[in-house]
């Protein structure tokens, strides 16, 4: 029958600078229709997510003998703070139509449409070290942050000190980005008989981004600065004398304006059929195909201009150096800085580009940053389920094999012999996918499941694109940054064990405990390499596939309502889960070698606990996430040991709790982040800090009425 929903929620984050709103509304029927049915739902939902974020961080290490003793330490490159803030507008629309016309055959369509404006600045506050005469030095006392780099003594890190004679540099990112992605999905659910269904789905995806950062940077030259590395995991620091926030000691630098669009579509279709079997042991068969036809085009462009450098704020404005919003970085001895305007920037694109004696215009798209890739995949499978007895025990499972054939194009543009070239690579694979898994019943409360199975993972055409995005070096600094894609990743293969055995209570609840293995090949990580381009150095960041590697865990999981307790505690529950995963990986050393180490973005340790309360009309729910260390990413610039970034260990708590006031209007109230746990991450060396993050807590209220 008829069903209608409107909510709608309020967000209050920590930092930002207006709360979050939430509103959607929801509407289905379903009527006769001759010997049939006839069902619609419409769904409309507007988001206004505002959002700020700071990060402190201590750029790499690099060795300096600019000390008053001529002795060669490990500084850091760079210290700084970055201020993201902005508002994120989405708007998502999604219907949904299905006619049954009699009791064997369905008929539907679905819709979805989901638009977003992003709008933020960027914001950097940098004060560069290397490169400067260093006083006040003082060194780690800890030796396992000594690195042997060819010296006759180890280079020992840095704990605090002041660099003179160097620059503050305040670089605004301005950045707009819209995204528009729709999909719809014709299909039917078709019973041939009694034993045989039939299902097929025609489904086509469309996506639009359009991505620009308007970038400028001003510099405060000839200061001091003061550093002190690892303080509460996070590098601290300040300019000697002040000065930050007075515009009057600022210049303007270059102008950047990075730019880039992508568009991408997908044609799928899929036919399945399922027929009951009366074969001994298999009951069940299933078979199916799907074709994809896959599309992507990126186009990008870029041009710095210098032209405009070297000049007042007055220059390009009233008031266009402005206070930049530090967020959770008052911790900081930094008082503050000015930085340009990020919304007089987006306004008057056209009059700073006429300061820089360049067009007005977006610069024209770089031939050589043209990426384009198609993708034609064509699978089938088919399983058979099975039921029986083994040792007295009922048993049942499935057994199958997937087959897949995907062939792909990609094209791009570079120099070769000084002339502009087009690159064409065409790739095709073909994987056979075997799975097999195994239930035993040993009662009706206790389940032992097993399972092996061969699983692909295939790269993403962003991670495929073999075009660089690269930022030139800021004035004094020897090196730049960027990053790119790779178009030589492999597929990622596992071969999948899993076993489990479950225990289900009789007054309601699950006990299990689970082991697994991989044996994984082609593992994407990502790797930050020094290139020489057009002469200049950069360290670029690429995604690469990896050689054999394993990942192997166990996980313990509890979940309990505990309904015999007297009132009102009947209502209490639990959930709580262990993971322990362990794994190990060969990856390119970058030198034609390999070295064996721990996989990125996986942690040893990951647990959940949630306390639950369910009674009459009150629910509420407190939970605490815990992810412990992880390495992030490989091969990073700089001199310290191991050349890894990692991650430090956090947990938070979030909680939630609401009441149906009616039986058709309920409120509720969350929070996250509510222990205020911060991110940090360091490198190679917990004692070598590197980011601080301060996502800070949000509390959110909301309403939703049924009719």
């Amino acid at each position: 029958g008829f069903k209608g929903v409107v909510s709608g929620r309020i967000t209050d984050d920590e930092y930002a600078e207006d709360t979050d709103k939430v509103a959607s509304a929801l509407v289905s029927n379903r009527w006769e229709a001759g010997d049939g049915e006839f069902g619609a739902l419409f769904n409309v939902s507007l988001i206004d997510d505002y959002f700020q974020q700071s990060n402190t961080f201590t750029a790499e290490t690099l060795p300096t003998d600019r000390t008053p003793s001529g002795e060669t330490v490990g500084i850091p490159l760079s210290v700084g703070i970055v201020s993201d803030k902005g508002l994120r507008e989405r708007a998502q629309a999604n219907m949904s139509l299905q006619w049954r016309p009699n009791d064997e055959l369905e008929l539907y369509f679905d819709s979805l449409y989901s638009g977003l404006d992003h709008q933020q600045h960027t914001i950097f506050g940098i004060g560069f070290i290397d490169g400067n005469d260093l006083t006040n030095v003082t060194l780690n006392s800890n030796p396992e942050l000594c690195t042997d780099i060819g010296q006759a003594e180890p280079v020992c890190y840095v704990a605090s000190g002041t660099a003179n004679g160097t620059q503050f540099l305040a670089g605004t990112h301005a950045i707009t980005s819209n995204v528009d992605i729709s999909q719809s999905a014709a299909g039917f659910k078709w019973d041939l008989s009694d034993d045989t269904k039939l299902k097929s789905e025609l489904v086509y995806t469309d996506t639009d981004r359009q991505y620009e950062n308007f970038i400028q940077d001003w510099h405060y030259y000839g200061i001091n600065l003061n550093f002190v590395s690892n303080v509460n995991n996070h590098t601290n620091f300040d300019v000697v004398g002040g000065g930050t926030t007075d515009p009057d000691n600022f210049v303007s630098g270059g102008l950047f304006q990075p730019w880039d669009d992508s568009v991408g579509s997908e044609l799928a279709w899929t036919l399945d059929v399922e027929h009951e079997l009366n074969a001994g042991a298999f009951t069940r068969l299933q078979s199916g195909i799907r074709f994809a036809d896959r599309e992507g085009e990126f186009r990008a462009g870029d041009m710095a201009a210098f032209d405009g450098a070297g000049l007042t704020g007055d220059t390009f404005g009233d008031n266009y150096l402005v206070p930049v919003d530090m967020g959770g970085a008052t911790y900081l001895d930094l008082p503050g800085f000015v930085a340009a305007d990020y919304e007089y920037m987006l306004d008057n694109k056209a009059d700073i580009r006429r300061v820089y004696g360049i067009s007005e215009d977006r610069p024209e798209a770089d031939p050589l940053r043209n990426f384009d890739a198609q993708e034609e995949s064509l699978a089938a499978y088919v399983q058979a389920h099975y039921e029986n007895q083994l040792f007295g025990y009922d048993i049942d499972g499935m057994l199958g094999v997937r087959a897949m054939n995907l062939d792909r194009t990609m094209s791009s543009f570079g120099e070769q012999d000084g002339v502009r070239t087009e690159f064409v690579d065409d790739t095709s694979t073909t994987e056979v996918l075997p799975n097999a898994s195994l239930n035993m019943y040993f009662n009706d409360q206790t389940i032992l499941r097993s399972s092996v199975s061969k699983t692909i993972s295939l790269p993403a055409f962003s991670d495929l694109n073999p075009n660089l995005f690269t930022f030139p070096p800021a004035p004094g600094t020897p090196v730049g940054s960027g990053s790119g894609g790779n178009p030589d990743l492999d597929p990622i293969e596992s071969i999948s064990y899993d076993l489990s055995l479950e225990y289900y209570m009789e007054d309601g609840g699950i006990a299990s405990v689970a082991l697994f293995y991989r044996d994984v090949k082609g593992y994407i990580s990502i790797f930050s390499q020094e290139e020489v381009i057009d002469g200049q150095r950069y360290n670029i960041s690429r995604p690469f596939s990896s050689g054999d590697g394993t990942l192997e865990g166990a996980e313990i999981a509890y979940t309990k309502f505990f309904t015999e307790l007297p009132k009102p505690f009947d209502g209490l529950g639990v959930q709580l889960n262990y993971t322990f995963i362990d794994g190990e990986v060969n990856l390119p050393d970058g030198q034609g070698g390999e070295f064996t180490t721990e996989l990125a973005q996986v942690a040893e340790n990951n647990g959940n606990a949630v306390l639950i309360y369910e009674t009459g009309d009150l629910f509420a729910r407190v939970a605490y996430n815990y992810r412990g260390d992880y390495i992030e990413s490989f091969t990073t610039p700089g001199i310290q040991e191991p050349n890894t970034s990692n991650v430090r260990s956090a947990g938070r708590v979030d909680a939630s709790i609401g009441y149906n006031i009616t039986d058709n209007f309920t409120v509720t109230v969350d929070g996250t982040n509510l222990n205020d746990e911060k991110f940090y991450n360091y490198w190679g060396h917990p004692e070598r800090s590197r980011d601080r993050r301060d996502p800070g807590r949000t509390i959110s209220i909301g309403a939703s009425y049924q009719f």
